[in-house]
């Protein structure tokens, strides 16, 4: 289970509000999401969001596609209320949700790739320092053979 904060997962919790914006959900600070577990092969989860443009409250259950195996993949989402499960909330063309949320979700989305492209950045960098030090405990190692030559008898003592 992963509790997706708005202010701490920020990357992943972005994914999943973008999910909910395009069915025209404000999606709430916090996302629970669950899974995939045996024998299951997709995610559920929940999350309490805001009706766009009425204004209202409701907690949503979601699950994704068969097939999906992390949480970062948001195919296939299948929202619906949970107290009534019978009530979907299906795609929404983006022109026709609120001015408000289309902006949003136009910022969402710039932000979510900014914040994917800094993660890149990061684990570039991180790999360059990892190979770097690599290399130097190798030289370390190496040259650390040469410190202490066998002396000619010492090597035929043994």
């Amino acid at each position: 289970m992963a509790d997706l904060d708005k202010r701490d997962a920020r990357e992943d919790w972005l994914k999943w509000a973008i999910e909910f914006m395009k069915r025209g959900l404000w999606a709430g600070d916090y996302i629970a999401v669950y899974g995939p577990h045996s024998p299951a092969d997709y995610i559920r989860g929940e999350a309490d969001a805001a009706s766009d443009g009425l204004g209202y409250s409701l907690r949503c259950e979601f699950h994704t596609a068969r097939g999906i195996h992390s949480i970062h993949d948001v195919r296939g989402v299948r929202i619906v209320n949970g107290d009534q499960r019978s009530l979907r909330f299906p795609l929404q063309r983006v022109s026709d949700l609120t001015p408000n949320a289309q902006k949003w979700l136009r910022k969402a989305k710039h932000g979510l790739a900014q914040l994917r492209e800094t993660r890149k950045r990061e684990q570039r960098e991180i790999s360059v320092l990892r190979n770097r030090m690599l290399g130097q405990e190798r030289r370390r190692l190496t040259t650390g053979m040469r410190i202490f030559p066998i002396e000619k008898g010492e090597a035929q003592n043994e």
